[in-house]
């Protein structure tokens, strides 16, 4: 019989290649040293543990990891005189005033009024009492705890939900500028009209459908009776002889366009986001870099083609730029407009990118370029130049 101590995990040694820091567990006993310390500071990385092995010792490391990591986030959070922040949250208003700002966190947030105070949304509020750079009262004079900041900026009297801050934080947290979209409190529409214009379009698609085929089928052939589908010399135009069926054209601009207030509720703009940038100013932030629809994957299903398609009509358009994007495959990528769904799932958010491409603009087919045939470099004519295929020696 073999020995226990042959099969525990810790008496194996491993060569680095093997090891997956994924699958190990941090030891959260160096967070004691917050408690322990005067001026504790934030550690590189502690020592890793493998999964459960049965062992009393594993068990007592467990308890002290998790003990450490209680004692970390029950410790008082102390601001230095100097940066101290106060803001009074106006239960009213639905903002918090901040008299005196300090800080660069405060070039990216907040807007500026006449009577010299500067307001925070609640998502601001909240972002900013929970990384410590301000403390929050409320008008009474009363110090507020974080957990009364998410009572008071969370709800449907705010338009403030979990997985809005959530993803605002996150993003945040990352370094962009992040603001609320116009379409932040819009409330959804009546889809009567927009799903009659839908039906129209349709039918109309089809009845052109079937008269294109119609036309190809029995109309006037370009190719001599018996003779090849197209001319020779004109392989190219067997693909337009074979496009039957209308392809979406994003460049052209529908007259049935929709807006923010055709889309459904959780599909809409929430936040607009710009790339970090030291010139960037919040009264003239310009086009935003991005533009974010925040969905809750446990109340949300799979977006339709016209939820999806009322959402990338809703925003500006976009063409992709001549300089940037040279190659087709970028093109198709980036789109003439798009949008990022960021979906949240029990706080878990992954970012979704879709755009409106315009696969029918970019022809795959076409004549060669005739640049780089018989040339000297790589080419294949005869009788010579480098690099060329020439026949006989010498």
């Amino acid at each position: 019989m073999a020995d226990a101590d042959e099969d525990n995990p810790r008496n194996i040694q491993a060569s680095g290649d093997e090891v997956d820091l994924s699958d190990e567990t941090v030891d959260w006993r160096v967070l004691g040293i917050f408690s322990k310390s005067e001026h504790p500071t934030i550690p590189r990385r502690g020592e890793k543990d493998f999964e459960p092995d049965g062992t009393n010792h594993q068990d007592r490391i467990l308890a002290d990891s998790r003990q450490a990591m209680y004692d970390a986030l029950s410790l008082e959070r102390i601001q230095p005189p100097k940066s101290h922040v106060r803001a009074i949250w106006h239960e009213s208003l639905q903002r918090a005033s901040v008299t005196k700002p300090r800080g660069p966190h405060f070039q990216t947030v907040g807007k500026q009024e006449s009577d010299g105070n500067l307001w925070l949304l609640p998502e601001e509020t909240l972002w900013l009492l929970e990384r410590g750079t301000i403390s929050c009262w409320w008008e009474p004079g009363l110090p507020m705890s974080l957990q009364g900041c998410y009572a008071a900026c969370l709800g449907d009297g705010t338009g403030l939900t979990l997985e809005r801050f959530q993803v605002f934080a996150n993003l945040k947290r990352t370094g962009y500028a992040v603001m609320r979209a116009p379409s932040w409190n819009s409330s959804g529409a009546d889809y009567a009209g927009s799903i009659a214009t839908q039906q129209r379009g349709m039918s109309t698609s089809v009845v052109g459908l079937f008269r294109t085929i119609f036309s190809f089928v029995f109309g006037p052939s370009l190719s001599p009776p018996g003779g090849p589908l197209v001319e020779p010399g004109l392989w190219h135009g067997i693909y337009k002889r074979l496009a039957l069926i209308p392809y979406h054209d994003p460049i052209i601009a529908s007259s049935d366009c929709l807006s923010s207030k055709n889309t459904d509720p959780p599909f809409r703009v929430t936040y607009n986001v710009w790339k970090p940038r030291p010139n960037f100013r919040k009264s003239s932030p310009g086009e935003p870099d991005f533009r974010v629809a925040v969905i809750n994957a446990r109340e949300t299903t799979v977006p339709t083609l016209r939820q999806l398609s009322a959402l990338l009509e809703s925003v500006p358009y976009d063409p992709p730029s001549p300089e940037t994007q040279r190659h087709s495959y970028m093109r198709l990528k980036y789109g003439y407009r798009n949008v990022i769904l960021a979906v949240v799932d029990q706080g878990v958010t992954s970012y979704l990118r879709f755009s409106d491409s315009g696969f029918g603009l970019e022809k795959m087919y076409g004549i060669p370029s005739k640049r780089g045939l018989g040339s000297k470099r790589g080419g294949r004519a005869r009788g010579g130049g480098r690099g060329g295929r020439a026949r006989g020696r010498g």
